[in-house]
Formats: structure tokens, sequence, C-alpha cells
């Protein structure tokens, strides 16, 4: 073999091997299930996958996808004796409930088997079958001890209810119902001896409903001020059957208006009373209403499956919601003004005009009387001669006037000072102490100064 073919070859040769490098190593072609949906009579199939960039947790969210799959083959017929038949022409509920139900399957299923997997560079394929006779076997056992369970919730919570533990026993038929979520397609049907009387579905939604019924709130209206940075909050009592306590009841407030905020939920205390806390209320708001509904979400955070069915109960289960009507009224503003020019009296009508001018709306009213307000706003000036006044008379025969402004909002409810502020740099000049405290009043210096003012007052008095 000549120098040249050896090279040739040589060089045919590592190209090869490089060329096979580059290949993947140990993948395999893709199985017949994964090119085309395998179809059983006897199994539920479920084939999921994830891609292996997900970290090590790949595996297991292929599985999840599979079996969900699978839960999704399982078809949901409605008995037309049960729950779901009566508002199977809801579109919502319906998605919301059959979607539960996928969920509800693919976390519960049992009896399942790994028939394959798969997996190329980058992504790790499974494939599930579940076999229809045994799932329908399990189904079956399974919903025997659902309603077994549901009557024994039920059953502690007529006694709760008898004991005044009302909160207790609706966390219970709460929790009864929604274990039975899963099955309102079909037809369902309680031991009356375990579960105190309770038959059916419809009857826990009733005694549930039926909780509610009595309750009613003080009558009381609220008076709150508008545009406030903090609000007092305000207890409400609930008014329930006699010895018929709803402590630790979360409910949800709801307001109005959408210029009113509060905080929510809020927790039914020891006293049978949800304290209202209000954060914002517009200034154009009069009257208004906040909607307190029973938060079922809030109650039964730690349990994860009635979280889970939170929406299907929250549409089965209608409470007519408890309502508090509230009044803003205008904050009451009273004006003392005191002004003088060299020691002499000036007119108060200018700092008057400016303030209520400026101060205005349907959040606030002008008084006449201090004896009638809830904030008074003390206006303080006077103009005196300069220490430079001096040195400018000689140099330049002109006399130099030094204004001091003071201003004060004080809360009469607690005689608190809300603001204190004093400004000692407004300086006016003329050839007379009279016209140079004149032209004072008039400069620039004091309009800028009562607007900073009129800013810090109003935003003493108002949270915008």
């Amino acid at each position: 073999m000549s120098r040249m073919k050896f090279n040739l070859v040589v060089i045919f040769l590592v190209f090869s091997n490089w060329l096979f490098s580059q290949q993947p190593q140990g993948t395999l072609a893709q199985p017949l299930w994964l090119k085309s949906r395998p179809n059983s009579a006897f199994k539920y199939v479920g084939i999921g996958f994830a891609e292996k960039s997900k970290g090590q947790s790949y595996i297991m969210e292929a599985k999840k996808n599979a079996l969900f799959d699978l839960a999704s083959e399982i078809k949901v017929d409605i008995s037309s004796n049960s729950v779901l038949y009566s508002v199977q022409n809801n579109k919502q509920y319906n998605e919301s409930f059959n979607s539960l139900i996928k969920l509800s399957n693919s976390e519960y299923l049992e009896g399942y088997q790994l028939i394959d997997s798969y997996e190329d560079q980058n992504t790790y394929w499974v494939y599930y079958q579940l076999d229809k006779d045994l799932y329908a076997k399990t189904k079956a056992q399974k919903k025997q001890r659902i309603l077994d369970q549901a009557a024994q919730f039920l059953n502690l919570a007529l006694q709760d209810e008898k004991s005044g533990q009302m909160v207790s026993a609706l966390t219970k038929r709460l929790q009864a119902f929604s274990l039975l979520v899963p099955y309102l397609n079909e037809e369902l049907h309680l031991n009356a001896s375990l579960s105190g009387g309770v038959t059916e579905p419809t009857d826990i939604t009733a005694l549930i409903q039926s909780q509610f019924q009595d309750l009613k709130l003080t009558s009381v209206q609220p008076v709150f001020k508008a545009a406030q940075a903090q609000y007092a909050p305000v207890p409400i009592t609930i008014n329930a059957p006699k010895g018929k306590l709803w402590t630790h009841m979360p409910f949800r407030v709801i307001p109005e208006s959408e210029h009113v905020s509060a905080e929510s939920p809020e927790i039914v205390n020891n006293q049978n009373q949800i304290v209202l806390k209000l954060t914002e209320i517009g200034n154009d708001v009069n009257l208004s209403q906040i909607t307190l509904e029973p938060d079922f979400k809030t109650l039964l955070k730690n349990d994860s499956a009635a979280q889970m069915s939170m929406r299907v109960l929250q549409r089965l289960i209608q409470i007519q919601p408890l309502a508090v009507e509230f009044k803003v009224e205008p904050m009451r503003l009273f004006l003392k003004t005191e002004s003088y020019n060299m020691g002499k009296l000036w007119s108060v009508e200018e700092l008057h005009n400016i303030l209520t001018s400026k101060i205005q709306g349907s959040e606030c009213t002008w008084v006449n009387s201090e004896n009638e307000a809830e904030i008074v706003i003390q206006l303080y000036s006077q103009t005196q001669e300069a220490a430079e006044s001096d040195w400018l008379f000689d140099n330049y025969s002109l006399q130099l006037a030094n204004m001091i402004l003071k201003a004060k909002v004080i809360r009469k409810s607690d005689a608190s000072e809300l603001l204190n502020l004093q400004f000692n740099d407004i300086f006016g000049y003329s050839n007379t102490l009279e016209r140079a405290g004149m032209q004072a009043y008039s400069s620039f210096a004091f309009k800028a100064r009562m607007a900073e003012l009129l800013f810090e007052i109003k935003h003493k008095i108002f949270q915008y």
C-alpha cells in the first residue's frame, strides 16, 4: 500500500470514529406505545413525560403527568339522582367539577402498573395501565369508606352544635361534604344511624345554610371621616341564638364601593364580635355598605382535601351575607387666625380666604365655632424690624421687615398637635417699617411659604 493510500485510510478511520462519537449513546428506537397510543377495552392508559433539564425530579413529574392522563380516560357518568345532575347546565360549575375529578383521581388512584419507559437525551417518558375492573372494585370500596367517614363527621358536628360550638360543627360539616364532592355525579346515600339523621348530600348543605339563617348584626351605623391616615376599629356584634358561639369564624370583608378598603378576613372574637378595620375611604363616599361573607377557604386552610373541593363547595352552598351600613361625614374644621404688622392688627381676611378656598371638598366643612370643630387650625403671623434693617437704612435709606409665620393643627378629641410649623425667612423692604411689613405680606416668599403650609396642613388632616 502506497504512503498516500495509507494516509487516506487513517484519515477515513479517524473521521468515522469522530462521527460515531457525536451520536447519542444508548438511544433506542421509540416504542410503539409512544408512536401510537394504545387502546384497550379492559385497561385505562396513561402516558406522561418530563424534560430532563428540570433536574432529578423529572421521573416523578413524568409519573404524575401519566397518572393525570390516565385519570382523564375515566369517564364521568352523571346519575339522574345525583347532586351534579341538578346543576349540570351550569357550564362553569361542570368545568370545576370535571377538573376536580381528574385531579382527585390522579392523586388517589390505586392498582396502576408501570408498563414501560423510554428516554432520549432530553425527555423521559412513562407508560402506565390500570385494570378497569380492579378500578371499579377499588372505587366502590373507597366510596363506602368515604361515606362512613363523612357520616362520622356529621354525627360529631351534631354534638358540637348541641353544645353551642357552631364553628366546630360547621367545620366538620364542610369536611364531610368535601369528602363527598368527588362522588357528586353519583347517587349517594348516607347511613342515618351513623350520621345523626343525614341521608343525602343536600341535607348537609341545608344544615350548613341553616346555621347562618339566625345570624344578625347589631343595628349600628358606624360613622367615619373620609381620607384619613387611619381609622379606629369598629366592633360589630353578631346576634346569634342564646348559647351559640361563633368564636374563630373568619368572614371576608367586602366593601360595596371601590373607593373603600378594609382588612380581610376578620375573625370573630370571644365576645362574638367582628372588628372592622377600614384602611381607606375615598373623599367622594357618603353612605356605603360592607358585606361580611363566611370565609370557608380560610376556615379550612389546613385541610388539603377540602381546599381542593372549595370551588365546588362555594357554588353549592349559598349563604346570605351579612351587611353593615356606614356613613361618611365631612371633617369639621375651624380656623383661628391672628395677624399683625409691626405690632398693629393686620387684616386676617387674606389669610382666612387663602386657607378656606384651598382646603375644601366633600371630605371637609368649615364651621363658625371652635366648639363645633373636630380639627382646629391656628394660623399666626407678625412682622417686626429685621436685625439688618439699620444697615440697610444707613446705606440705602430702606427699612427691612422680617415676618414670623406659624401654623398649628390640633385634633380636639385628644388635644394632640398634628402639626406645629414655623417660618422665619420672609422679608419685605420699603422706605418705612410699616410699608416694609406690608411688602412682606405680598412677597413671593410669603406666597411660597403659605403654599407649603397648605400642603402640610392638608396632608396632616387628610390622606390622599
